[in-house]
């Protein structure tokens, strides 16, 4: 009987991260419609993160932390916040939750300028078609041929696209943390959380100075139990696991590959949207989606 090929493991592991990421954004679009706060999505994300990741160090007595390791735990602290930022926000300022997906998906060409920065890996001639292919499906979701100017390019838009950045920041500097450090996944993703509370309140702080309005400090306890349950489970399954899974897999898959699994997620956040909140896609928006995974199968 022939062996199962052991990279197969590894992209397993990364669709796996890509379903899990669709209830992060199914919850991200509920709590935005029963009216929690932007600022309070992001502060319980962290603070369950860190009790849930913090749980499972204390299992396998895992949390001593080298000088080095330190330094690069708060770049991916930095990371983390403007990632969970950036994706929350892309939903709460009004997009549709398949828009708000797709535009985070232009990620793969900042995966090859930071993997070339700190690995000096260029894509291969297929890799590339793929890459090609997946933003020109990316372009067919979002309708591009109706923005006519820039002002119709509204706030969530923006946010959600300055996403992809954070994401590949996520995915190539992942790779630097798991071949550079003995940091294990859930070590990595405590300490990042647990880092990245305080600076919260320092960038509310620094957004509020420019305009009050977008990330105010807001915290209220006084959720219903069903909310509460929302807001721990999509934790775990939306923030942790899928972060998880992608530590586990990203020292054996280049980052480019991986982050062409991971555009899979469309797909599943548009059968959610459809599922759960009624919003429909156009048929150039189902053509995009279904060129998204003709360029995941390409790898």
């Amino acid at each position: 009987m022939p062996r199962f090929p052991e990279k197969y493991k590894y992209y397993l592991s990364l669709l796996s991260a890509a379903l899990c990421y669709t209830v992060l954004v199914l919850s991200n679009a509920y709590l935005t419609q029963i009216h929690i706060s932007l600022f309070e999505q992001i502060f319980w994300r962290l603070v369950f993160g860190i009790l849930l990741s913090g749980l499972i160090c204390a299992f396998q007595a895992d949390f001593k932390l080298e000088k080095q390791e330190l330094k690069y735990l708060l770049i991916n602290a930095f990371i983390f916040l403007g990632a969970f930022i950036t994706f929350a926000g892309g939903i709460y300022w009004g997009n549709s939750i398949a828009k708000a997906v797709a535009l985070n998906y232009s990620y793969p060409l900042i995966v090859i300028i930071l993997s070339y920065l700190l690995f000096k890996e260029l894509p291969s001639i297929k890799h590339t078609i793929g890459i090609l292919i997946s933003l020109l499906s990316v372009a067919l979701l979002i309708e591009v041929w109706k923005i006519k100017n820039l002002s119709q390019i509204e706030l969530g838009d923006f946010v959600a696209w300055l996403n992809s950045w954070f994401y590949g920041g996520i995915l190539v500097f992942g790779r630097k943390l798991r071949l550079s450090t003995n940091l294990k996944p859930f070590k990595t993703i405590f300490y990042s959380h647990l880092l990245a509370l305080p600076l919260l309140f320092i960038v509310s702080f620094i957004i509020s100075f420019f305009n009050e309005q977008l990330l105010p400090i807001q915290i209220q306890t006084g959720f219903n139990l069903q909310n509460w349950l929302i807001i721990i489970i999509s934790t775990f399954l939306g923030s942790i696991a899928p972060l998880a899974l992608i530590y586990f897999a990203i020292s054996k898959v280049n980052p480019l590959i991986a982050s062409l699994i991971l555009l899979t997620e469309p797909l599943w956040v548009y059968l959610g949207g459809l599922l759960f909140f009624n919003q429909y896609l156009s048929g150039s928006a189902l053509i995009g989606i279904l060129g998204i995974i003709s360029a995941v199968l390409l790898i």
